[in-house]
C-alpha cells in the first residue's frame, strides 16, 4: 500500500456453541481475504458481509466492500463516489436499507466524520450524507456500529474538551479527573440517536425494534 508492504490482516470467525461458549477462531478463506488489510466486518440479516479494505481496485485510500452469499461470493467494492477519499469502518442496517462509515468526503470536520448512505429503488445507494447533530466533531470519529434499538449509534470519538486560557495550573486530582474524563481525546464511546435523520429518509422501525433507552445522565 502506498509503496509499502504490510504482513496482512484478514477476517476470521467463531461460532457460538450450544453451552454459550465460542469455538476456536476460524480463517475466512476465499477472495474475501485477497488484499493487504481487511477490517471491520458488518453482516445484514441475508449474510452479505460489509468491509473495508485495501485491494487491488482501491486506489491509495481505503475502500468499502461487500461479499454476499455469506462471504463467499467475489467481494464488490461498494460505489460511493470519488475512489480518492478514505471510506472505511462500515456498519450496515440489518434489513440493508442504509450504511454508516467512516471517512472524508471532503466536508469532514475532522480527519474523519460518520457518513450515512440510503439504499435506493434501482439497489444503489445514495450519495454520502455527512451526519449533522453532534454525531460529528473537529477531532476523529470512527468505528459506527449499531445498537438494538431504533436509531442507536455508537461511535468512537477522540473530542476533547475546549481549551481555554489562561490554563489553570493542574494538582495530581485535577489531572487524574481530566484524563479519566470523555473528553480526554482517547477515543472513548459515545452513544447517538439518528432515528430522526433515519425517518426523514423513510425508514421506520421494525417489528423487533427495542426503543431507544433514556440517557442515565438525564
Amino acid at each position: 500500500m502506498n509503496g509499502r508492504s504490510f504482513p496482512g490482516t484478514n477476517l476470521w470467525f467463531v461460532e457460538r456453541q450450544a453451552a454459550g461458549g465460542w469455538a476456536a477462531p476460524v480463517h475466512v478463506d476465499g477472495a474475501l481475504n485477497d488484499g493487504a488489510m481487511i477490517y471491520n466486518p458488518s453482516v445484514a440479516a441475508n449474510g452479505d458481509i460489509y468491509f473495508s479494505a485495501h485491494r487491488a481496485d482501491s486506489g491509495k485510500a481505503y475502500q468499502i466492500y461487500v461479499a454476499r452469499d455469506h462471504g463467499h461470493a467475489m467481494p464488490e467494492q461498494v460505489p460511493l463516489g470519488d475512489p480518492a477519499n478514505n471510506r472505511m469502518d462500515p456498519a450496515v442496517d440489518p434489513a440493508g436499507r442504509f450504511l454508516l462509515y467512516a471517512g472524508n468526503e471532503g466536508d469532514a470536520l475532522g480527519s474523519a466524520d460518520i457518513y450515512i448512505v440510503f439504499r435506493q429503488p434501482d439497489g444503489g445507494w445514495s450519495k454520502p450524507e455527512h451526519l449533522g447533530g453532534d454525531v460529528n466533531s473537529r477531532t476523529l470519529e470512527n468505528a459506527p456500529s449499531l445498537g438494538p434499538a431504533f436509531g442507536e449509534l455508537f461511535v468512537s470519538s477522540a473530542r476533547r474538551g475546549e481549551v481555554r486560557f489562561p490554563k489553570p495550573r493542574d494538582d495530581d486530582a485535577s489531572l487524574q479527573r481530566r484524563l479519566q474524563s470523555p473528553l480526554n481525546g482517547s477515543r472513548n464511546l459515545w452513544r447517538f440517536d439518528i432515528s430522526r435523520v433515519l425517518r426523514a429518509h423513510g425508514i421506520t422501525p421494525t417489528a423487533s425494534a427495542e426503543p431507544m433507552p433514556a440517557d442515565p445522565a438525564g
